[in-house]
């Protein structure tokens, strides 16, 4: 059984989450996928946030945004969070690389966050190489390569992420059959649909999600291989760590999409929401136990590199933009230091066997009833989740991926 934790000693970054998710969702067109990580944004972000001047307008913009328990939890939510085991794999790490006006009380505190600290080096070629080597791959390239610093750069904070899960019931390959999956405009394109019957954790209809339904897929390994029956159904309690969460908007609309999207933040408790249903803990009040017929496309999506710096300034975050004296804490004798770019890449891979996933981010500092019928046949939203603290470790919407 997974140990107990005390909610009020991690950081609760769903709402952060998924108010950053919204304004990238109101800001991109219809036809557009979206794909990003907010454990790794705000493992930089909190980097950043470490330099800015106490009560300066930055400092205050982060509080809300962010939240102050954010940052003062988050190291303990990222020592939780790094898991390695057979069937399941979540390894984050956090870079600084700093010019010599940085200085050491801020290095000091930044370690708190930052398992590497070293120089700014004269290209960004090192620093895409240690994003490709913490994304095993995945990510070879996060800034321009064979390209040098600005000599203004004071420093640059780096996240990398890579999860990788197997399904707690993996697919059948041999049920996976082509389908037709319609877009937001209304085309049909071949995909590969998954598909099997179970039972499954689903939410039918929920209000502040606009209509739309939710099913619950762990991931990890069964506890009990031998569980049958119907009273083995409901003394099981699943162990898993990680889980994803896909919802189906209520219809095939733009619109019904973004209600979707929009009431993410409307759920009052992830980390409630993801309790498990059993015997022993009671009803979940959002989701309930249904034999599911489900149907899902293999599907694979790439995300950036891109600059997150205007949806971060429609999120609030426009003071640690404009320097003057908003980084007191970082260059204490330089007051035009701000934050010139966030820049973020992701990748997601959806097969029978699970799901694999990597992000990184970048900051620049610079001195300027029946079987229930599930079918993902059309635009939807992927959660990967972290159950015990509620933490989403990616948000996706699917409008029209790669499929495989």
């Amino acid at each position: 059984m997974a140990a107990v934790i005390d909610p009020d000693m991690f950081a609760n970054l769903a709402p952060f989450a998924f108010h950053l998710f919204s304004a990238l969702a109101t800001s991109t067109t219809s036809s557009e996928n979206i794909l990003l990580s907010p454990l790794s944004i705000a493992s930089s972000l909190a980097m950043v946030w470490a330099g800015v001047t106490k009560s300066s307008t930055a400092d205050l913009e982060f509080q809300k945004v962010m939240g102050v328990a954010l940052q003062k939890h988050i190291p303990n939510l990222l020592s939780l969070l790094h898991v390695q085991s057979s069937d399941s794999m979540l390894s984050m790490a956090n870079s600084l690389w700093s010019s010599k006006s940085v200085h050491p009380l801020y290095l000091s505190d930044v370690k708190n966050y930052a398992s590497v600290e070293t120089t700014l080096p004269s290209t960004f070629d090192p620093i895409n190489d240690w994003v490709s080597t913490n994304t095993h791959g995945k990510i070879p390239q996060l800034f321009e390569a064979n390209t040098a610093l600005d000599p203004l750069t004071v420093a640059i904070a780096v996240n990398a992420i890579h999860f990788q899960g197997s399904w707690m019931s993996s697919f059948d390959p041999k049920r996976t059959t082509p389908g037709r999956f319609r877009t937001l405009q209304n085309e049909d394109v071949t995909a590969n649909f998954m598909t099997k019957s179970m039972m499954l954790p689903v939410a039918d209809s929920v209000t502040e999600l606009g209509g739309a339904s939710v099913v619950r897929l762990d991931y990890g390994m069964e506890t009990k291989e031998s569980c049958e029956g119907a009273q083995c159904e409901e003394d099981h309690e699943v162990e898993a760590k990680f889980c994803a969460l896909f919802v189906l908007p209520d219809e095939n609309t733009q619109t019904s999409l973004q209600n979707a999207i929009s009431g993410l933040s409307e759920i009052a408790s992830w980390r409630e929401v993801l309790k498990v249903q059993n015997k022993k803990s009671g009803p979940n009040s959002f989701f309930s136990k249904k034999t599911v017929s489900l149907s899902l496309p293999k599907f694979k999506l790439t995300q950036g590199p891109q600059s997150l710096k205007p949806i971060l300034e429609k999120a609030g975050l426009s003071a640690v933009f404009q320097g003057s004296n908003q980084f007191l804490q970082m260059t204490p004798n330089d007051p035009d230091t701000h934050l010139d770019d966030v820049v973020a890449a992701a990748t997601l891979e959806v097969t029978e066997e699970g799901t694999v996933a990597t992000a990184a981010t970048g900051a620049i500092m610079m001195s300027r009833s029946l079987p229930y019928r599930m079918e993902f046949n059309r635009p939807f939203i992927m959660m990967v989740m972290h159950v015990q603290t509620g933490t989403p470790l990616f948000i996706t919407q699917l409008t029209y991926p790669d499929f495989i």
